[in-house]
């Protein structure tokens, strides 16, 4: 057995699959799952024969079965073979292992865990994808990250199974010090941040890890509004990951989006320009629809500023087309199906626009910090809309006029 383009040549072994046979003999092939879910080895076979164990349908399709595309975690060569790993349509990052610390387990519901760890050095994937997490003396398992690339820490969101070795037992047992290997990054379900498309985001249960990844990632660079359906209760925590970032946000009624969160109705409810901790945003019918639960910054944020359009960056100067936040929601709210009349002022979180001289408006760098962030609790059924504003004209994302990223978290 033969990978093209390398000088590896790997003898069969009696009914082992072509991957288990590379792997074995000490090749470094592209692989995943290893049982024919996830795709990531998928290959061209370029000369010999193979037959293949049961695989998912998604993993390989007939079309690509015809062309030639194999599975080698789930194929076994009848003759000699010469194969070529399929090129992905984005350069994956590279497999690694590290040993990594539990810095936190939290629960966060009577199933589920938060486990965080924290790597020796910056962790890289593609948001989307998982991880195979090996806890001490027990087997692999495969979980997706939560968290954004790029960060040496790294969240999971994992189910204990009944009577499970590891998500029962194991992480019964585990504690804030212990170590986990870490192995991966694995999987071709990611966030391709070149895609211009609308993205509607469905997850259950843990399922939703992969989600806030990618949620989180694409938030950061600005690439579309990210639109999230809440339950009544339920929390959403945004962080300004560097402190400079300005997050537009709208909530709507779920089940009637022409009723909104109003920064104008909010305003004359609260009888001041923002709410503290405890106090309500209401809707444009004046019930309340998200509350102030938390809010680590100086409280610094804008009611008052409309959303930036293509009009708003010509104005500046700007030439040509120019991402904005009432594109952002626009495209975010068709993704799940719903066209907007119009676009509501929103909530600026961490915006800056301090009134001066009694009646001018300044406009400044965020107050906030790194790290600092706001949690927000839904009083009903709402579809939350959030847009990193990317204002590159005028410093209302720091000095520097740079968008960064931001990371939002539901609990």
């Amino acid at each position: 057995m033969s990978v093209y383009g390398s000088e590896v040549n790997a003898v069969a072994r009696p009914s082992a699959t072509v991957l288990e046979t590379l792997l074995l003999q000490g090749v470094e092939y592209p692989h995943g799952c290893t049982t024919g879910f996830c795709g990531l080895c998928k290959s061209r076979l370029l000369s010999g024969q193979v037959e293949h164990l049961d695989y998912m349908d998604s993993a390989l399709s007939d079309e690509e079965k015809r062309v030639g595309l194999i599975l080698p975690c789930c194929a076994i060569s009848t003759s000699d073979c010469v194969i070529e790993p399929a090129v992905s349509d984005v350069p994956l990052p590279p497999v690694v292992s590290l040993e990594a610390e539990i810095v936190r387990i939290e629960p966060v519901s009577p199933e589920v865990r938060l486990v965080q760890l924290c790597s020796p050095r910056p962790f890289e994937f593609l948001a989307g994808q998982y991880a195979s997490l090996t806890f001490d003396g027990l087997p692999p398992r495969e979980f997706s990250m939560a968290s954004e690339p790029g960060n040496a820490a790294i969240d999971f969101y994992i189910k204990c199974v009944r009577g499970g070795a590891v998500t029962d037992q194991g992480l019964a047992r585990a504690v804030v010090g212990d170590r986990v290997t870490v192995r991966g990054p694995f999987g071709t379900a990611f966030l391709r941040t070149d895609d211009a498309s609308p993205i509607v985001a469905v997850g259950g249960g843990t399922g939703i890890a992969p989600i806030l990844s990618m949620l989180s990632s694409g938030l950061g660079k600005g690439i579309r509004g990210i639109a999230v359906r809440l339950d009544k209760a339920q929390i959403v925590r945004i962080t300004n990951t560097h402190g400079n970032q300005v997050v537009d946000t709208w909530a709507f009624n779920a089940s009637e989006t022409s009723e909104f969160m109003s920064m104008e109705h909010t305003r004359a409810s609260l009888k001041k320009l923002t709410p503290c901790c405890g106090e309500s945003f209401v809707t444009n019918k004046r019930r309340p629809i998200l509350t102030l639960l938390s809010d680590s910054s100086p409280g610094i944020h804008d009611t008052l500023i409309a959303a930036c359009d293509r009009h708003r960056y010509e104005l500046l100067g700007h030439v040509g087309y120019h991402d904005n936040c009432t594109d952002n929601l626009a495209a975010a709210m068709q993704a799940m199906g719903m066209v907007l009349p119009e676009t509501p002022c929103p909530l600026n979180l961490f915006m800056n626009i301090p009134v001066i001289q009694g009646n001018r408006l300044d406009w400044c760098p965020p107050a906030s910090k790194p790290g600092d962030h706001v949690t927000l609790r839904a009083e009903m059924e709402v579809i939350i809309v959030f847009s990193a504003c990317p204002m590159d004209l005028l410093p209302v994302n720091g000095v520097d006029c740079t968008p960064s990223d931001v990371a939002v978290s539901i609990d």
